[in-house]
């Protein structure tokens, strides 16, 4: 039988585990990444509408945590210190719901009809939030209205199962690789390798085995 799967991207976490769950001091919302405000067939314009509510001077940034901008140095440290972040598409598909719950991050997904990765597989609303594409203005006022006990049991979800969404397996090679000289880290990676190295439980790999069984 033929089955159709979005499989997780090879995003890098930042946060691992239990620290998925510490208190946020970053941005409410995060979104960064190419915005082509003169091509509206690039991101189906979800992008482009996000930027022109959101971005830098907007009345919807007004509160000043709220990012909504270009591609920065600040992203990685941005993930892994806000409370939401937007996951839109680019060319086609993309990996912004990987890079949020892989760093504790809760994902905003404003793709109308198109799945994230392991969707109708793991229960992903656990962990995340829909918004459609026509709501696009609201969708500040709509995350600011969810009460504090549902961001509590998000966030808690994407903290018992961020692995899911980890190829942990590579991850544990590039440090063999690294201890034995074929490869060099900084002291960062290396620390974060090891820390990825320890965890427990089904990582990517497994659970596209076994969904494929």
């Amino acid at each position: 039988a033929e089955v159709e799967v979005v499989a997780a991207a090879a995003a890098k976490p930042k946060v691992k585990g239990a620290a998925a769950a510490a208190a946020r001091t970053g941005p409410f919302f995060l979104f960064r990444g190419d915005i082509r405000m003169d091509s509206y067939v690039h991101s189906m314009g979800i992008r482009q509408e996000a930027y022109r509510f959101f971005g830098p001077g907007k009345a919807g940034s007004a509160a000043g945590d709220i990012v909504v901008d270009r591609s920065a140095d600040t992203y990685r440290s941005e993930l892994a210190s806000a409370t939401f972040c937007g996951v839109f598409p680019g060319d086609g598909w993309s990996a912004r719901f990987e890079d949020a719950v892989l760093n504790g991050c809760i994902p905003v997904v404003v793709q109308d009809d198109v799945h994230v990765a392991w969707e109708g597989y793991l229960d992903v609303e656990a962990l995340s939030v829909r918004v459609r594409q026509s709501d696009m203005s609201h969708l500040v006022s709509a995350l600011r209205a969810i009460p504090p006990q549902r961001v509590a049991a998000l966030r808690a979800a994407g903290a018992a199962a961020w692995h899911r969404w980890a190829w942990l397996g590579y991850f544990t090679a590039e440090r063999s690789r690294a201890r034995t000289g074929l490869t060099r880290l900084s002291e960062e990676d290396a620390a974060d390798l090891k820390a990825l190295a320890a965890v427990q439980g089904a990582d990517a790999l497994e659970t596209l085995m076994t969904v494929l069984r």
